[in-house]
């Protein structure tokens, strides 16, 4: 994947409507805003420009690992393959996703799309913009 240089709308776009969480990076004299932490939304997109707010995103690895969302203690790789009929893992540490075969029914390209919608929904960073020195690892806070 090639490294991002600068953050767009199509990065933050899919994340809107999970409240996703960004963080400062910037502060001078009486407006130190740096480490400050807000929801992001449509009201306050504009913020994310210039490098001075960051998504704070869960990185791919952290698929494997036990997350807590709403106070609710869950692996998303394996919720993944149990509520969304994804046939998902882990290889060469990228995420693969495939449908999975019932017999000789095949479970409609839209269970793709749900898969991804998780992704968003739990802030995992799909577009690589940790790595790129876009987004913060939510690991490092």
């Amino acid at each position: 994947m090639n490294e991002i240089d600068k953050l767009q709308l199509k990065h933050l776009a899919p994340y809107l409507p999970h409240n996703i969480k960004i963080q400062s990076q910037y502060g001078y004299g009486d407006y130190d805003y740096k480490g400050r932490i807000t929801t992001m939304g449509v009201f306050n997109i504009e913020m994310v420009n210039g490098e001075k707010w960051k998504p704070i995103l869960r990185p791919l690895s952290d698929l494997t690992k036990e997350i807590v969302i709403n106070g609710e203690a869950f692996m998303p790789l394996n919720e993944m393959n149990k509520t969304l009929q994804c046939a998902s893992s882990i290889r060469d540490g990228r995420l693969a996703i495939d449908v999975r075969l019932f017999s000789t029914i095949i479970i409609s390209s839209g269970k793709y799309y749900d898969c991804i919608q998780k992704l968003f929904e739990w802030h995992f960073d799909v577009f690589g913009l940790i790595k790129s020195g876009l987004a913060i690892d939510i690991n490092t806070i």
